[in-house]
């Protein structure tokens, strides 16, 4: 685990996070409602660590957990297709 990459949640919410957590969860408590609701799966796969009773954002982990728990496949950084050409 790498100490360096924790967040409090509202500081990743706010700083850290891809631009499309924001665009997925528009306010604040919409995100901390998905990471209370997944917090087993989260915490799983190393995307959220408890220390001491607060809970902690992986940067480098969250992205890739909360895409599979949301059922998305990891190309939104990718350009939209436009179909056939």
């Amino acid at each position: 685990m790498n100490l360096e990459s924790l967040s409090r949640k509202r500081t990743y919410y706010e700083e850290t996070a891809p631009l499309w957590v924001r665009k997925i969860w528009s306010r604040p408590e919409a995100f901390d409602h998905f990471v209370k609701y997944n917090r087993a799966k989260l915490a799983g796969h190393g995307a959220l660590v408890k220390i001491g009773r607060d809970y902690f954002v992986a940067a480098d982990k969250f992205p890739a957990v909360a895409t599979e728990i949301l059922g998305l496949s990891d190309n939104l950084h990718e350009a939209p297709s436009r179909g056939p050409t």
